[in-house]
């Protein structure tokens, strides 16, 4: 307590090359005292070394005034530059855009939404690959009922084709029973495998599929990947549009471009009464201020559709609609 007393000593102290005061700027990093003896650390940049002695001065004539310090001793330190990591660049020249397709938690039905993207895109016939790059729990195999391992040409792994798309996951070349224990080096180095070993035809569209959450894929793609940009899927529920709005953060930040949020579970039709229901809750976008693509409803012909190894946009008409408006901006 006493030490925060004599920091409001300094505040009056003005760091020249900035006209803020030495506290604010960030200068002091330290202020104890011990036995009548106060000690400082003072932090100042290499370029500006020559303010040291008078900020030492004004420093020691401030502290000193106080009644409870006998004497001053003080230690100037250079900040230290922050080593810069060159964070190497993989480059497809044959895809023309990269959309990445990511959610701030699981179980909101992300996969789903980026395979039924891919297929609608395909469908308009643009040419369309999709990678998932859920090392820990990949669903691609599942959701197209793929059940095949890809061949290699010119030692590179060759998609598998389905409805239209150019496939990869780490789920048609492992063991669908074993699950993957690996650290973070080891999944960034398969992410950028996934990329650089397959041999990707000329593509209009490559959807990535991204795990759930903001860990080493998603920072690994948005260093290392050129995107075009990333959808975000979330569920009307407030905890679940707080963990994308996480996810929406952390792509600004490494300023990957926001395409927008798709809502999926959004409501219930009731096939009798042809009801809406709001199961989930209703949630307002306004505090997010970013656009809704889409809202697509709880059906269960979604989950047949999934079931059977399809996109659910080649079986309901309903479905192929909502997943038209939500691709338009894309294309």
């Amino acid at each position: 307590m006493l030490e925060k007393k004599l920091l409001t000593l300094l505040e009056n102290i003005i760091d020249p090359t900035c006209q803020k005061d030495i506290l604010s700027a960030g200068l002091i990093k330290k202020l104890i005292l011990e036995k009548g003896v106060a000690h400082y650390i003072l932090e100042i940049q290499p370029q500006h070394k020559e303010i040291a002695s008078s900020l030492e001065t004004q420093i020691k004539t401030k502290l000193i005034q106080h009644s409870d310090i006998q004497s001053v001793k003080g230690i100037t330190t250079l900040q230290s530059k922050p080593k810069t990591q060159t964070k190497e660049k993989i480059t497809l020249p044959s895809v023309k855009k990269i959309i990445a397709v990511a959610s701030g938690k699981g179980g909101v039905g992300k996969s789903t939404v980026a395979v039924n993207i891919a297929c609608t895109l395909a469908e308009k016939g643009f040419k369309v690959g999709i990678i998932d790059l859920d090392i820990y729990g990949p669903s691609l195999h599942l959701l197209l009922g793929i059940d095949a391992k890809p061949a290699l040409k010119n030692n590179k792994i060759v998609p598998i084709e389905k409805y239209g798309m150019h496939c990869i996951s780490m789920g048609f070349m492992m063991d669908k029973d074993i699950p993957v224990i690996w650290r973070g080096p080891m999944v960034q180095s398969a992410v950028k495998q996934l990329f650089q070993d397959v041999l990707w035809p000329d593509l209009d569209f490559l959807i990535a599929d991204l795990p759930p959450g903001t860990g080493d894929v998603q920072l690994t793609l948005a260093q290392s990947i050129p995107l075009t940009g990333a959808i975000i899927v979330t569920t009307p529920q407030d905890l679940a549009l707080a963990d994308a709005m996480k996810g929406l953060e952390m792509f600004k930040k490494m300023n990957v471009p926001i395409l927008g949020l798709v809502e999926n579970m959004s409501h219930f039709e009731c096939p009798h009464c042809h009801e809406s229901l709001d199961i989930f809750g209703k949630t307002s976008y306004l505090r997010s201020q970013v656009n809704v693509m889409g809202k697509i409803p709880l059906e269960i012909g979604i989950n047949q559709s999934q079931k059977a190894g399809t996109p659910a946009v080649l079986q309901n008409s309903h479905i192929k609609n909502i997943f038209d408006t939500i691709c338009t901006p894309l294309v």
